[in-house]
């Protein structure tokens, strides 16, 4: 809620998308930078002493801001260096919750447990995008802050409270150089392996941006109620998505599956420049991408916690976040240059019929890299489908599946 609400606060206390793509970058950006040491540590430590030290640190940054707010000081870089704080600590949090799932449940299971996952994520994203307006508009910015930390002290008594045993992994010294080669040497036992990643890293790179332009290209043409509308359908495809996963226990062709997803999402995406543009439309087509999205991933989580020993986890996932993920802030960056700067370009060389297209012209130019993005997705996923190494990473995973 706290991001949703500094992103509205940014954008309307700046004429630049940069800023406000500045701060999505380093939401995520630091946890990707450090996710194999964070990935090294997670592998060697307790879990769940690491998930509430965490939240205790993204907790204190929210209190800083509600502090700095209420004497006046907010300011661009106090935000950005308390965003990277709080990235860091989410990253903990985050990957440690992740590598716990092998342990807690069966590896049968693992489908369905990252199906309720994705819901009870999705969740929070169809209640944000509604409270948070008005939270914002009722109380201000400090009133969100102060939400979060409860939040966080919340999650912090229920963690101390829960007794949950996670298999531990002994304490090994941390040795970065033998974590490459554990990482590398895992790779190259499984033909193709290291070309997925390079695929889901060209994924990361062109799907990456889209998450931060659909803010500005909804308030270009709309208001923060017909934000949250639309986001609220975002939030209700992820949680179906969710579900169905959840229920759905039987996954045998998880890559396969990833691709033919693929194909959906860039079909998805063309249609943004196609059909007339409104909040429901919008709407519409982000619970459509939402809800592919929830089960692309699960899929893919699948694959990953089936193949990979569980000793070796948080390194393996650590070292493929670094390359994969770090693409998505980069993207941020890249499409928040291209809108600031090709705005005006783009609008004067291709015509636009404002009935048709509503909004600034920020808003057109977001839905044509929309629907380049989805042609590039719908070409590459097209090719990708006929590679027989992807096709042997569906035999390796069936290999591990009737391994055990």
């Amino acid at each position: 809620m706290t991001s949703f609400s500094l992103g509205i606060w940014m954008l309307k206390t700046s004429n630049t998308t940069f800023y406000y793509a500045l701060i999505g970058f380093l939401t995520i950006f630091p946890q990707i930078l450090f996710s194999p040491f964070i990935g090294s540590i997670i592998d060697r430590f307790d879990k769940k002493k690491i998930i509430i030290t965490g939240q205790i640190f993204a907790a204190l940054g929210s209190f800083i801001m509600i502090l700095l707010y209420h004497l006046n000081l907010l300011k661009i870089e106090y935000i950005l260096m308390i965003t990277f704080m709080s990235s860091v600590a989410n990253g903990f949090v985050s990957k440690a919750f992740y590598v716990s799932t092998a342990s807690l449940v069966k590896k049968g299971d693992i489908g369905r447990a990252k199906g309720i996952e994705s819901t009870a994520y999705a969740l929070t994203t169809i209640t944000v995008p509604i409270v948070a307006p008005l939270i914002y508009t009722i109380i201000d910015l400090s009133g969100v802050f102060l939400i979060d930390v409860f939040s966080f002290l919340i999650s912090i008594a229920g963690l101390l409270y829960l007794n949950f045993n996670i298999k531990q992994v002994d304490k090994e010294q941390v040795s970065y150089k033998k974590d490459v080669q554990v990482v590398s040497q895992f790779l190259k036992s499984g033909k193709g392996l290291q070309q997925l990643i390079i695929f889901y890293a060209w994924i990361s790179l062109v799907l990456g941006g889209l998450g931060i332009l659909t803010t500005p290209m909804i308030l270009g043409f709309s208001n923060e109620t017909g934000l949250g509308i639309a986001m609220t359908f975002a939030g209700v495809g992820g949680a179906l998505g969710g579900i169905i996963m959840s229920i759905y226990k039987n996954v045998k062709l998880p890559i396969k599956n990833v691709i033919l997803l693929l194909h959906l999402l860039g079909f998805i995406l063309l249609l943004f420049i196609i059909i007339p543009i409104n909040i429901i439309s919008v709407g519409i087509l982000l619970f459509s991408f939402a809800f592919i999205t929830a089960i692309m991933m699960i899929n893919d989580h699948i694959f990953w916690q089936r193949i990979v020993p569980y000793e070796i986890q948080g390194r393996v996932f650590g070292y493929k976040d670094l390359v994969i993920k770090i693409w998505t802030p980069i993207s941020y960056l890249i499409m928040s240059v291209v809108i600031d700067n090709l705005a005006k370009l783009i609008v004067k060389n291709i015509p636009v019929n404002r009935n048709y297209y509503p909004g600034s012209d920020r808003t057109f130019v977001i839905l044509v890299i929309f629907s380049f993005i989805g042609f590039l997705i719908l070409l590459v996923s097209y090719v990708i489908k006929w590679s027989k190494i992807f096709a042997g990473l569906d035999i390796l995973f069936s290999q591990k599946r009737n391994q055990e």
